[in-house]
């Protein structure tokens, strides 16, 4: 449910200031706004929300993806999580590279946890399908996140290359 809430958080979010703003829509600028809401509301929020859930409740973590038990594993997806959710956030302040380095991260273990959702769901004997919304997050989330990122940076370079 949470992952839903946020992905639709991130879309509305982004849709908003596309409208209220009174910068000019060009391809690039609204590239550059989704992209941005993506690497902090997808990834950073999201992120900041699997730190919580893993650090905080892990049992409940654990039952979630139908791996019984209370491990130090719980504690270290948090802890990479957080680092996602800090990265994710400070893409409001850094840009460039930084965009790029984040998307890349938190895409890697974004694949990587949902490749496991699978594979425990599977294990369980509860089937993909009863994953969850996670799923969507986990795959859709980087895909999304590094299709804008190639997009924006192909347009930032057809720009510098017009000049």
């Amino acid at each position: 449910m949470i992952p839903a809430v946020i992905g639709a958080l991130t879309v509305i979010g982004a849709l908003l200031h596309l409208l209220v703003s009174k910068t000019p829509r060009t391809p690039e600028r609204v590239a550059e706004v989704l992209l941005l809401y993506v690497l902090v509301i997808g990834f950073g929020l999201q992120s900041a929300v699997g730190f919580a859930g893993h650090v905080f409740y892990p049992q409940q973590a654990a039952d979630q993806v139908g791996w019984p038990g209370n491990g130090l594993f719980q504690f270290e997806v948090g802890i990479a999580n957080l680092g996602i959710a800090v990265t994710g956030l400070l893409c409001i302040f850094l840009r460039g590279g930084f965009w790029a380095a984040t998307a890349v991260n938190a895409s890697v273990f974004y694949f990587g946890t949902g490749i496991g959702h699978i594979r425990q769901a599977i294990h369980s004997g509860r089937g993909i399908f009863e994953a969850g919304p996670i799923l969507i997050c986990d795959f859709l989330l980087p895909v999304v996140a590094l299709g804008l990122l190639t997009g924006y940076m192909s347009l930032i370079a057809g720009r510098s290359r017009a000049v």
